[in-house]
């Protein structure tokens, strides 16, 4: 009896807290705030830029070819580090 008076009392708890953590994660909408700042323009275009590497067929390429690609990729993930 002890067990199922405690899991209905947890059940009860957790779909009260549950709604109240959801409202809380949502972000505050604000008409003035700007999305596309101009980082976020250039990490667009350096994500482009990896999926262009990570599409290319790389078996007809040089070893020096792919090794400039790995250094492109390496400075590449850098910048978005950042």
């Amino acid at each position: 009896m002890k067990k199922i008076t405690l899991c209905l009392m947890t059940a009860c708890l957790s779909l009260t807290f549950l709604p109240l953590l959801s409202i809380a994660g949502t972000p505050a909408s604000s008409g003035l705030v700007d999305t596309k700042t101009p980082a976020s323009v250039e990490a667009n275009a350096l994500l482009i830029r990896l999926n262009e590497i990570n599409t290319m067929d790389k078996s007809n390429l040089t070893s020096s070819d792919k090794r400039a690609l790995r250094k492109e990729v390496r400075s590449i993930r850098h910048e978005l580090k950042k």
